[in-house]
């Protein structure tokens, strides 16, 4: 099956970076699939250097493993890692939030809310849910000042992505669904009403929340992605 387009800017290293990265992120690679630079240089139309290249960088940010005499592979999604990445997030959104609060334009949020509203309209669509939920997610951290921390966020936000995506939009089920938008409105309202206790507290409702979706299906299996 054919993941990634031609590459055709002018920035070459950095689409095939952020080509590969996105595939891993939004489910289209699956964890320990295996990434065979030859392959890839051919659907994307390019030398096997900035694949390489970028290939590297992703370990380095832990999203894939150099298996000596294997060659790379996408990180397998452990347990232990879904933790160590929720524990991180719960000490860090519901703060984060605290700080920039007052620093969200209320254009920002009218935005977030319309796209979550696009979602409670189509359950269906999967763009729409992962626009929505990356968007409402990047508002907790936009307006940092602390450029360490909000890295950090970042790096996080996208490892709990790749968690939540590994499986595809359709393994949650409507109920699911119909839970995170209601968490997504919890949060949004208390940002509009600038009520810093509330919007910490709904936050931190939703990333504990969200690691109990996330872990139930490893849980019930008992293993690992």
């Amino acid at each position: 099956m054919k993941v990634f387009e031609r590459i055709t800017g002018s920035t070459i290293k950095e689409e095939v970076y952020t080509s590969i990265k996105d595939a891993i992120l939004n489910g289209k690679l699956r964890p320990e699939d295996t990434l065979v630079e030859m392959e890839i240089a051919r659907e994307m139309n390019i030398s096997r250097a900035p694949i390489r290249e970028a290939l590297n960088k992703l370990e380095q940010e832990q999203f894939v493993v150099n298996v000596p005499r294997k060659g790379y592979h996408v990180a397998p999604i452990t347990e232990k890692g879904i933790k160590e990445i929720y524990e991180t997030r719960l000490l860090m959104e519901p703060f984060a939030i605290r700080m920039t609060i007052e620093k969200i334009q209320l254009e920002e949020i009218l935005e977030v809310e319309k796209l979550i509203s696009e979602v409670t309209n189509n359950m269906t669509d999967y763009e729409k849910y992962i626009k929505a939920d990356k968007s409402l997610h990047g508002l907790l951290h936009k307006h940092l000042e602390n450029e360490y921390m909000k890295s950090i966020m970042v790096a996080m936000e996208e490892h709990s992505m790749r968690t939540r995506y590994s499986e595809s939009y359709e393994g949650l089920n409507k109920r699911d669904v119909l839970m995170i938008i209601e968490e997504h409105l919890e949060i949004i309202n208390a940002i509009k009403h600038r009520n810093a206790d509330e919007a910490a507290r709904a936050v931190y409702n939703h990333v504990a929340n969200g690691e109990k979706r996330t872990l139930n299906p490893i849980i019930s299996h008992g293993e690992d992605i």
